[in-house]
């Protein structure tokens, strides 16, 4: 379970958020909401463990992990959170197999393993195909795809999201909601994602929005 409890943050001397709580359990898909500049992407990258909150905890399976040293924070990033980032970001030089590879190799370790892993990967994706295209010949809803790809080659504890649906049209769009449905009801993880789509909060266990409370849906 993730559990994020009173925590506030500052930048700059501005208030982002303060005292924000909600817990999501394994399985679940929960939705962070807000207008743009609410500090929804800030928020996320609390409970990704790349910034601290300045007060309050953030806990996943128990281990508070906020309170870590950066570098503490960020190995367990590698090894407990799958993140997909906005920006669709993969290496360009490497095939779709092996942008999966290389994130379970290093959080795995042993080039064996991370290949089945990524192979493993790309068969839930219905992506097996792709092995060996590169990033440039995909598709938007393909890229995405392959980026949860890489999200789920560390066997996450936790998958977060930015915006995974913004730049996707329905029919894609549809296809990235239902592999987070599934992979979080499939391997019993909590899944965060921060979103302004009502494609995808008509979809969620709860809503979050930031300045409000955790709704349930």
């Amino acid at each position: 379970m993730l559990e994020v409890s009173d925590i506030s943050k500052t930048l700059s001397g501005k208030p982002i958020f303060d005292k924000v709580s909600f817990s999501v359990k394994q399985g679940e898909l929960t939705a962070i909401t807000g207008p743009s500049g609410s500090g929804k992407t800030t928020l996320l990258s609390c409970i990704i463990g790349i910034n601290q909150p300045d007060s309050g905890t953030i806990s996943l399976s128990g281990k508070t992990y906020s309170s870590f040293p950066e570098k503490d924070r960020r190995n367990f990033r590698l090894k407990n959170i799958g993140v997909v980032d906005q920006g669709n970001r993969l290496i360009e030089d490497l095939t779709c197999r092996d942008n999966i590879r290389l994130i379970a190799e290093m959080s795995q370790g042993g080039r064996r393993k991370s290949l089945a892993t990524a192979k493993e990967i790309l068969k839930q994706l219905n992506m097996e195909a792709y092995e060996d295209r590169y990033p440039s010949s995909l598709s938007g809803g393909e890229r995405q795809r392959i980026s949860i790809g890489c999200a789920l080659a560390n066997r996450p504890s936790l998958i977060a999201a930015d915006e995974p649906t913004s730049s996707l049209d329905d029919e894609a769009a549809r296809v990235v909601i239902d592999l987070f449905l599934e992979f979080a009801q499939k391997f019993q993880v909590p899944v965060v994602v921060v979103t302004h789509d009502a494609r995808v909060t008509k979809h969620v266990s709860a809503v979050y929005e930031i300045g409000g409370s955790c709704v349930s849906r």
